[in-house]
């Protein structure tokens, strides 16, 4: 979930004549902005987090086989949907296994909804025929 930083509030500038005035003024809006670029470094920063946590990955198989990346606990989600006019294999990488065990065959047109939970481990979390 995505959470906005509070936005800076902007200051009161007193209009002047005198130099001093003046810079004063322009102190205070140098601050301002200051803070404003605070406050988007911080909410890009959070809007960053939050696209690559939970943002999942669409594979669409046009081919019989797919293996996913090796599982590094990322909680990273893949949608695969199989749109290769046949079966389809959905492969673990390596020695990780997805739900256990190994490939995964899939009917033309199904999609798989497959989380990234633990070193080595995918888990299916959502079939869609």
């Amino acid at each position: 979930m995505l959470i906005k930083p509070q936005l800076p509030p902007v200051p009161q500038v007193q209009p002047g004549n005198q130099w001093g005035a003046i810079w004063a003024g322009f102190g205070t809006l140098v601050h301002y902005i200051q803070a404003l670029v605070l406050y988007l470094q911080t909410y890009l920063t959070r809007v960053e987090q939050a696209v690559n946590s939970s943002a999942p990955v669409f594979i669409v198989l046009t081919a019989a086989s797919y293996t996913l990346p090796t599982a590094a606990a990322t909680q990273a989600q893949y949608v695969v949907k199989n749109l290769s006019g046949g079966g389809a294999t959905l492969s673990p990488n390596g020695s990780d296994t997805i739900d256990g065990g190994g490939a995964v065959s899939m009917s033309s047109l199904e999609a798989l909804a497959v989380l990234d939970y633990a070193v080595g481990s995918w888990a299916i979390i959502g079939t869609y025929p």
